[in-house]
């Protein structure tokens, strides 16, 4: 299967960055507006993420590395769903920036 690859850069701490990140998973979860199937969330205390769920008939699946400079989060999709690899990068980047700079979380 093709592989996906987004990294986020930051300066905050990396607690404060996972805190966040949970949250945002956590709100995420609420509001999705496709249905999602299958959903596997591990975080582990470093705020590191596996992941894998299944979306309109497709298995996705990857990890969240919550590291010191930069969130990095890379994973497999199905080819399908090769053609929209750009988007999907380019909002999965702009989730996560918006999750790490929010100061309401």
């Amino acid at each position: 299967m093709p592989g996906f690859k987004v990294s986020v850069p930051h300066r905050h701490d990396t607690l404060v960055v996972a805190q966040r990140l949970r949250v945002f998973a956590d709100k995420l979860r609420d509001q999705m507006t496709v249905e999602v199937s299958d959903l596997v969330e591990e975080w582990d205390s470093e705020g590191n993420l596996r992941f894998a769920f299944r979306t309109q008939g497709m298995q996705i699946s990857g990890k969240l590395e919550n590291r010191l400079s930069e969130v990095l989060v890379t994973g497999t999709i199905p080819f399908l769903a090769l053609p929209f690899r750009g988007m999907i990068e380019n909002q999965l980047a702009e989730k996560i920036r918006e999750a790490i700079e929010s100061s309401s979380n």
